[in-house]
């Protein structure tokens, strides 16, 4: 079913909790970089150890952040399970730590059950969980929503009321927590009409509802959801527009590309233009949607990773460590 593979996809698996053995704290570092480079640590339960290891190991040495990327929805107790073991693997191995909340549907139908931003009650849910989960871990940065101008197509109303409950966590935070930076996330292919689906609608309006009040913007993007083939590795390239665009700080906050659909020469091409636009954008994070393929393999962003399923490195890793080295350095 959808929420199971949502579940597979947001919620890191619980045997990995055995891990915190190998981590002691969780207090505040801060490593002083200004650029950040990181990855999205899925993983399930079917892989195997050698390959779990692979893949931590391959995070720790490629990253300067680690980013916990968690499923929200109102009083769901899961939310809180995994992150202390994202926000030690951070702090035991100076990284600065990230949290991004994703409370939508996989397909980005809506939010990720029968509710909406506009009920009293999910406000209180949400604003009392993320003050909980910042008190409790401090992240240096805080992404309130995932792919928010999704919501801002399927339920208009509920994003305006997301909007304001941004704004108004956001103001709390900064009294609490002066250091934290707080903004949103949204799919750039979708910002400018230029998505696969979704009748091609353009949606940089719910980018400038909310613009003034983020301390980033983050930008998922990837080639697959381009509507032109032909050129689709120039996706990034919209990334320009919104750098001159806007004033506030930018930066990559997921992206991949797929080895289903693209050749090793298009990946590792497609790496490089990450890391060029990084340069030359002077964005302030890039962070790949997921540094291992998942086992099953069933769906074209499964092989996302840099890593194969059993944890070995593909051709294109090299040009990740690569360009990694270059921000880290």
């Amino acid at each position: 079913s959808l929420d199971n593979i949502m579940l597979e996809h947001f919620q890191i698996s619980r045997f990995l909790v055995i891990l915190l053995l190998l981590f002691s704290s969780c207090d505040h570092i801060n490593t002083g970089q200004t650029k950040n480079v990181g990855t999205l640590l899925w993983l399930h339960e079917s892989h195997d150890d050698t390959a779990i290891k692979k893949a931590v190991h391959a995070t720790l040495e490629n990253t300067s952040i680690i980013v916990a990327q968690l499923h929200w929805k109102p009083n769901d107790e899961a939310f809180f399970q995994n992150v202390q073991w994202y926000c030690s693997l951070a702090r035991d191995h100076q990284k600065k730590f990230m949290i991004s909340i994703d409370w939508q549907k996989v397909d980005r139908t809506g939010t990720n059950g029968h509710w909406s931003f506009e009920h009293p009650e999910v406000a209180a849910a949400f604003k009392h969980d993320i003050k909980t989960i910042v008190r409790e871990y401090k992240p240096e940065l805080l992404n309130l929503g995932v792919e928010v101008n999704y919501l801002a197509l399927t339920s208009p109303e509920s994003y305006r009321a997301f909007i304001r409950i941004f704004e108004q966590l956001k103001n709390e935070l900064a009294r609490t927590n002066p250091k934290i930076k707080v903004g949103l996330s949204f799919q750039l292919e979708l910002l400018y009409g230029r998505h696969r689906d979704w009748k091609r609608t353009p949606t940089l309006a719910a980018l400038n509802a909310v613009v003034e009040a983020l301390d980033f913007i983050g930008v998922s993007s990837y080639p697959y959801m381009y509507d032109t083939e032909e050129s689709s590795l120039r996706s990034v390239d919209f990334l320009d527009s919104i750098k001159s665009s806007y004033q506030t700080p930018l930066g990559i906050s997921e992206t991949g590309i797929s080895s289903t659909y693209y050749s090793q020469l298009q990946r590792e091409k497609y790496i490089q233009l990450v890391f060029e636009k990084t340069k030359t954008l002077d964005l302030t994070f890039v962070i790949w949607g997921s540094v291992i393929d998942e086992p099953q393999e069933t769906y074209w962003y499964d092989k996302n990773g840099l890593l194969q399923k059993n944890g070995d490195a593909k051709a294109e890793f090299f040009y990740w460590e690569q360009g990694t080295r270059n921000i880290m350095r």
